[in-house]
């Protein structure tokens, strides 16, 4: 009989940590890749919106310089759009969210983008030139890409459906203790957006189907009492699994618990139950999915706030660069200041590149005070 060699023990745990490592390492990738692909739209865009890919510079120099920022551009929306939605619909499995914000991109790419292309040169009246092709083409092929991808998810989770959907139905009516907390830890997988009391990890599996809360598809914080906040709720939720499951218990038991009910039996206002429910750990989970659901409205917040302030934004970056012009041509120390310093400020104060930074320089301070905001709402205000 061949020997059997047992795994060590630490083989589990380094296994774990590596896959850990990984899984830190590839939402560093997926964020590094969302931010380069945000950052290279919205170069395109203001580089659109103020005419630098449709009116080329008449120097060839000028030209080559934005068809190279054009090129790279064009190249960061293809690839990293491509690679980050690999490796987060292979990172999160089969969660639907990832297909869902690609398939979004992906139709805005492949409709929107073009149309909005052809807006752009119409508003102006020049014909396509090899700025505009490429990124039409740009957008085109990362559109059909995103799409076929998310097809291609679509129809392998369908599959797995069936399949597992196949497999619960031949499964035994009487399950092991692992076999129900492996299913326990399967239904938690589809959760709602911003999760009710019964989908955070600190909810009971073993007392949630006898939770009214749960029973009833309304969360504890909604009905003013849950298991960590109201001191008789795991009494009742006992005395129902009792009653329903026929164990029977002592005169002695019966007396103590109508004694903790009389003791514990206090009326509270729907505004003392709130501050009560702020305080409980099930609802702060919960603010942090709730954090993590709206987060996202900074984002177009910023983009409306920086709109509005473009104009101010392109006054002050002529009067820095005014300033700074002055400030260098007086410089008397400096050998013939003025003809040096005079293609560099030339630079600063015609090509739109260096007044895009500032712009962006801008929607950075503004989406920190808006997440900062966001932040204070949902966990200061607790609304």
């Amino acid at each position: 009989m061949p020997e059997v060699i047992a795994e060590p023990e630490g083989r589990p745990a380094t296994r774990a940590r590596t896959w850990r490592l990984i899984a830190r390492l590839t939402n560093r990738v997926i964020g590094l890749g969302v931010a380069a692909v945000v950052i290279a739209s919205v170069y395109v865009l203001y580089s659109l919106m103020t005419g630098d890919f449709v009116n080329l510079p008449a120097s060839e120099e000028s030209r080559q310089r934005v068809l190279s920022n054009a090129e790279l551009a064009a190249n960061v929306i293809l690839i990293g759009s491509v690679i980050t939605t690999v490796l987060a619909m292979v990172r999160w499995g089969w969660q639907a969210a990832p297909a869902y914000v690609a398939g979004a991109w992906g139709l805005l790419l492949y409709f929107l983008a073009p149309w909005g292309l052809a807006v752009s040169l119409a508003s102006t009246g020049q014909p396509a030139n090899s700025i505009t092709t490429l990124l039409g083409w740009t957008f085109q092929v990362t559109g059909q890409v995103l799409l076929v991808l998310v097809l291609v998810r679509v129809v392998v989770g369908l599959v797995h459906k069936v399949a597992t959907g196949r497999g619960r139905v031949r499964a035994p009516v009487e399950l092991t203790l692992e076999d129900e907390k492996a299913q326990d830890r399967k239904e938690r997988r589809h959760r709602s957006l911003l999760r009710k009391c019964w989908e955070v990890s600190l909810c009971r599996a073993e007392m949630r189907d006898y939770c009214p809360a749960y029973l009833e598809g309304k969360s504890c914080w909604r009905r003013g009492e849950g298991c960590l906040c109201d001191p008789l709720f795991t009494q009742r939720v006992l005395e129902t699994a009792e009653r329903e499951q026929g164990i029977r218990i002592s005169t002695e038991e019966r007396q103590a618990r109508d004694r903790r009910k009389r003791e514990h039996h206090v009326e509270l206002s729907r505004k003392a139950r709130r501050a009560r429910c702020r305080t409980c750990p099930i609802y702060a989970e919960h603010q942090h999915y709730k954090y993590r659901a709206f987060f996202w409205v900074a984002y177009p917040i910023t983009a409306v706030v920086v709109w509005f302030l473009m104009d101010y934004i392109h006054l002050g970056y002529v009067w820095f660069a005014t300033i700074l012009n002055k400030l260098v041509s007086s410089a008397a120390f400096l050998p013939d200041t003025e003809s040096e310093t005079r293609p560099f400020m030339s630079i600063v104060m015609e090509t739109r590149s260096l007044e895009f930074l500032v712009v962006l320089a801008v929607a950075f301070v503004v989406v920190s005070y808006v997440l900062e905001f966001v932040e204070y709402v949902v966990f200061e205000v607790k609304v």
